[in-house]
């Protein structure tokens, strides 16, 4: 009875929750195994002494040439005519004839990176091209054979969207879209790439510099960002996922990130990403400044924001010196505003960028060090 609900359960959350992966089979199939032996065990039982050893002969059989069809080529052909018995699914080993292409990829990624000092993104996510094959393309002679590549936001509803990608200076994009799942779960994958490789949009923002062929008839296409993305870029791709997704904050496009043209991360423990819809989150370096440009292309009059700290509560524990920085603010050739941020003495920013097509951001460690200097700039507004 035991098994037998167990096996019912494992059956129905393989149906009936959304995208199930292949894992749940690890659930469910050793109690259906399990259920059916104790079926045939019964009907040893019962059965007369001829069929008590046909039965798990037959049967062994049965498994033995299902094993074979799923995970032999060789064998899956000579049972073609009777495929009806046996399970669709194929496990053949994988073998790929596309390695030293991958192996190219990774070596002009990483020269292209090294030239600019900035990340790669991939948008992608088969089984084909991915960011995890690019890193672990040589592995385990060498673990990450590309640390330059950013982690692929990939999943919708776990991921979120990814605004990590606008620091990127260039961008892989599997062609078609590579998805692993159903790409109405994969919108992250999907509409940025179409975005990226269609004939307007995002397309202008970007030029082909490398197209490296891959198995299976995909496209790996190699994209540097030439200047940041417009205002109505950026509008018709938040549209979107707005569209898609309205009521989940995590897959909204960062008002101000996919203006950045340029960044530069402090030393040691600098960073900058973006959070939510109007949030960006800058980390000094410890001995070094992190610096992010803009470019705004003359499109906003003028850029609000609350300088302040990220994770307030966290901060009540840490010593008064911690969270504080210098803010500094270039607003093209009219010059800089510099500010004096703490985490009890947050700052509203309103700044006139109608003459200051680009717009810089420096974030230093202020007199203390860079412990907790979480620097956010908070509740943007660019109008």
């Amino acid at each position: 009875l035991l098994n037998s609900s167990s096996a019912v359960i494992a059956g129905a959350m393989l149906c009936f929750i959304q995208s199930p992966h292949a894992g749940i089979r690890y659930v469910f199939v050793p109690s259906l195994l399990l259920l059916i032996a104790v079926a045939l065990t019964k009907i040893m039982q019962l059965g007369r002494k001829g069929l008590r050893i046909a039965l798990p002969v037959l049967a062994i059989i049965f498994i033995m040439a299902n094993w074979l069809n799923m995970f032999e080529p060789a064998a899956a052909q000579i049972m073609q005519p009777a495929h009806l018995l046996f399970s669709p699914v194929n496990c053949y080993p994988r073998q790929r004839d596309d390695i030293p292409t991958l192996e190219k990829m990774t070596v002009f990624l990483n020269e292209w990176a090294e030239k600019s000092g900035e990340g790669v993104y991939v948008v992608a996510s088969s089984s084909i091209i991915n960011d995890e094959i690019l890193r672990h393309v040589h592995y385990p002679t060498v673990k990450n054979a590309a640390p330059e590549v950013m982690i692929t936001a990939c999943l919708d509803k776990r991921d979120g969207f990814p605004n990590h990608m606008f620091l990127a200076r260039h961008v892989v994009v599997g062609s078609p879209p590579q998805y692993h799942l159903p790409p109405g779960e994969q919108r992250v994958i999907g509409i940025i790439a179409e975005t990226l490789l269609g004939t307007d949009g995002a397309h202008d923002h970007y030029k082909q510099i490398e197209v490296f062929d891959l198995d299976d008839e995909v496209q790996a296409i190699v994209l540097e960002k030439r200047e940041a993305w417009s205002r109505d870029t950026r509008d018709a791709l938040s549209a979107e996922f707005r569209a898609a997704y309205p009521d989940r904050e995590t897959l909204m496009v960062n008002d101000i990130m996919p203006f950045v043209t340029r960044y530069k991360l402090g030393d040691e423990c600098g960073e900058v990403r973006g959070v939510g819809e109007k949030g960006l989150f800058v980390h000094p370096g410890n001995t070094e400044p992190s610096k992010v440009v803009f470019d705004f292309g003359g499109a906003f009059n003028r850029l609000r924001f609350v300088a302040t700290f990220d994770n307030l509560p966290a901060l009540d524990n840490r010593p008064p010196e911690h969270a504080e920085v210098n803010l500094r603010i270039t607003l093209g050739k009219g010059g800089a505003r510099s500010f004096y941020v703490t985490r009890t003495a947050p700052v509203q920013v309103d700044l006139d960028i109608s003459d200051a097509t680009v717009v810089s951001i420096e974030v230093d460690s202020g007199e203390h060090g860079s412990d907790a200097d979480w620097f956010l700039m908070q509740d943007i507004s660019l109008d």
